[in-house]
């Protein structure tokens, strides 16, 4: 551990971290400020899984003054991700992941003045309570994160990378025709897809991995608590760790025979915890556990014993699935890929009397758009989805319908307008969100619903709707679907509704074809 803590405080010296403080200058700093704190620091030990220690010098910053601190530090979604890895499987493209070594030390001078003491047991060369000044961001420290976001959106637009109007922590390198490079940033951890024809690259990303202190990986990758596997014709997302690890309540045979009771506070406790692991999961590759892990945790202030043993049920499920992901067929073309979402809900099936909705957004070409409905989905990539209750208690299935299917379209604008936004990113452009949104005007995109209300209701001019905050929802549909706008709305029967299975439990074959983009052949087709 000793080893450990020495090789840490030497990162802190190289990085020039801390200077000293003289009594003189700790008195002069309290004359001049009698609120001055000085912050404590501790040590965080971990054990490797092969034995070493791994020491980190932790500032404790629920000690600090954080009034007038602007803490923000965005990181890339999910969605970037997907798209991150989409760009990598086009053909000509290849895919690598960078882990910048002691990230926030790095990061440019701190503006504020920050003492800190040295814990009880101290770094070479110091004494236990020492106190020193700060000169950088340190780990702890509540702007840290901030600061690091600073230096890496900096950093990056040294190099030449452009940061989305849309989505942050996500950057795009303009290329002669198109996008050279596209980076998606979780803290960091920085996922990169390029395309290997542009010679420039190379040089490009050396540097990068030179200004970042970057630990380079390629190939097959654990990158944020996913594991990502490159095939010849596929690139594949899981969480085998995460879904293996994924624990169940302990019920005895005797608890399981009271189901109406409610759960004790420890029971509580555990439930929460069962539902924060399996939401990892939905969150970032497991769609097909979305409703179930959805609708556990709505229940969790008045949660039985009927609902722990539904949620070991799906815990089970997990635990049972660990190969289950995304797949990301190689070859799609992102510059010309289309749009297609499917919105559905379930009226009144929520507690209490909400509606739970559920979509999905997959990208295809334009010619496999018309037989994706039909359970296509070897030709596209899922990627983006989500499941909830509708904020307000609806009165109809009309209604439920209509608000699944404007959420699902808000989702295909914002990815539309993200998908023009790196498509015109060229040499020399300048691309701002008005440009955007006009190049985005004439990017077709399918809205899927089996509500024949709702598709029977939007193109009419009519407003004989007895639900007057619905006038409202369909009136906002009408214009996103008039005429020209490039924007169609269809109707499936329920069989073929892929976000089915995102409003309540039931089978999620279809919904695991489109995760793993495969052909599914709905019932009687």
């Amino acid at each position: 551990m000793q080893e450990a803590m020495s090789r840490e405080w030497k990162k802190w010296t190289e990085h020039k971290s801390v200077r000293w403080c003289s009594v003189q200058q700790l008195q002069q700093f309290r004359q001049a400020d009698a609120s001055l704190r000085v912050i404590g620091t501790r040590w965080v030990l971990t054990q490797k899984a092969d034995g070493t220690y791994k020491a980190r010098l932790v500032v404790q910053g629920c000690q600090e003054n954080h009034l007038g601190l602007r803490v923000d530090a965005p990181t890339g979604s999910v969605l970037a991700f997907t798209l991150t890895l989409l760009f990598g499987a086009q053909n000509g493209w290849d895919i690598i992941f960078g882990d910048a070594t002691c990230a926030f030390l790095q990061s440019q001078g701190i503006e504020r003045l920050l003492l800190i003491k040295m814990p009880a047991v101290p770094p070479p060369g110091t004494v236990a309570g020492q106190i020193l000044i700060a000169q950088g961001s340190i780990y702890g420290t509540r702007d840290a994160p901030r600061a690091w976001y600073g230096y890496l959106q900096k950093t990056l637009v040294d190099f030449g990378f452009r940061e989305s109007w849309f989505e942050k922590g996500f950057y795009i390198l303009p290329g002669t025709s198109g996008p050279a490079v596209v980076l998606m940033s979780h803290v960091d951890d920085l996922c990169i897809a390029f395309d290997t024809r542009v010679a420039s690259n190379t040089q490009l990303l050396k540097n990068l991995e030179h200004k970042l202190q970057l630990r380079v990986q390629k190939g097959d990758s654990m990158f944020c608590g996913k594991w990502v596997q490159f095939t010849h014709d596929a690139i594949t997302v899981t969480q085998p760790r995460a879904a293996q690890a994924v624990e169940q309540l302990p019920l005895t045979s005797d608890r399981r025979k009271t189901p109406d009771a409610l759960l004790t506070p420890a029971e509580v406790t555990n439930y929460r915890g069962v539902i924060g692991q399996l939401m990892w999961l939905v969150t970032q590759t497991r769609p097909d556990l979305a409703v179930g892990v959805s609708q556990a945790a709505q229940r969790t202030t008045i949660a039985k014993v009927s609902d722990a043993i539904k949620l070991n049920a799906i815990a089970r499920e997990a635990n049972s699935t660990p190969e289950m992901g995304l797949v990301f067929r190689r070859g799609l073309d992102l510059s010309t890929a289309r749009i297609c979402g499917f919105g559905d809900s379930a009226f009144a099936n929520a507690e209490g009397y909400k509606s739970q909705a559920g979509y999905t957004l997959q990208l295809t070409q334009q010619q496999h758009l018309t037989t994706l409905l039909t359970g296509n989905f070897q030709h596209a990539a899922l990627v983006s989805w989500h499941t909830g209750t509708i904020k307000r208690v609806v009165r109809s299935t009309l209604a439920a319908e209509a608000y699944a299917v404007s959420e699902v379209t808000e989702a295909a604008q914002l990815l539309r307008e993200l998908l023009a936004e790196i498509r015109l990113s060229v040499v020399g452009s300048v691309v701002v969100p008005g440009a955007v949104e006009t190049a985005a005007a004439g990017d077709d995109f399918v809205i899927v619903t089996d509500s024949q209300n709702v598709a029977t209701a939007v193109p009419k001019d009519s407003t004989a709707l007895a639900d007057k905050r619905l006038r409202i929802v369909v009136a906002m549909l009408r214009q996103t679907f008039c005429k020209d706008a490039h924007a169609y709305l269809k109707w499936v029967p329920t069989k073929q509704m892929l976000a089915d299975a995102l409003t309540k439990p039931m089978s999620v074959t279809a919904l695991r074809a489109a995760m793993q983009s495969i052909r599914h052949s709905p019932p009687g087709l």
